[in-house]
């Protein structure tokens, strides 16, 4: 019998997915626990229809986050913090700020981005920052800091 599940058993499958099983398992205890419903060929077709909407969204995005990176590739951001005289900050230079100053080139960058491996940055300098605008998608920027007085 087919079922589409309507919550995640362990070791079955999650949520969505149509599994052939044994009637039995299914009338005595996937259908009463509300866990699964029969697949009717309505169901089946609605089913792909949303996977098929769901794989044109994600590849769109991921294109969009491909051109992101090209464009993005190589840029310099530039960051004016107060620094002692030796060049250490006195606050190191966050991701939140980072993003911000990318986000004033590049606004549709999405909220998914991430800067792997970053750490505060704490000198004075030009810094590559490895930017990951989507998985599997990274790009190279540079953070230049430069004091309040110079």
């Amino acid at each position: 019998m087919k079922v589409v599940l309507l919550k995640d058993v362990k070791g079955l499958g999650e949520i969505g997915k149509v599994l052939e099983v044994a009637r039995g398992y299914a009338r005595n205890y996937l259908l009463p626990r509300k866990l699964a419903k029969f697949a009717s060929s309505w169901e089946l077709a609605e089913i792909r229809t949303k996977e098929a909407k769901t794989e044109k969204q994600s590849q769109k995005a991921k294109n969009l986050s491909k051109t992101l990176a090209a464009e993005l590739s190589g840029q310099a951001f530039e960051f004016v913090l107060p620094a002692d005289s030796a060049g250490h900050l006195y606050a190191g230079l966050k991701e939140s700020e980072i993003f911000a100053k990318i986000r004033e080139k590049a606004s549709e960058l999405s909220a998914g981005a991430k800067l792997p491996g970053y750490r505060a940055i704490k000198a004075i300098g030009d810094h590559e920052i490895r930017l990951e605008t989507a998985p599997g998608i990274q790009v190279s920027v540079t953070a230049r800091i430069k004091t309040k007085t110079s």
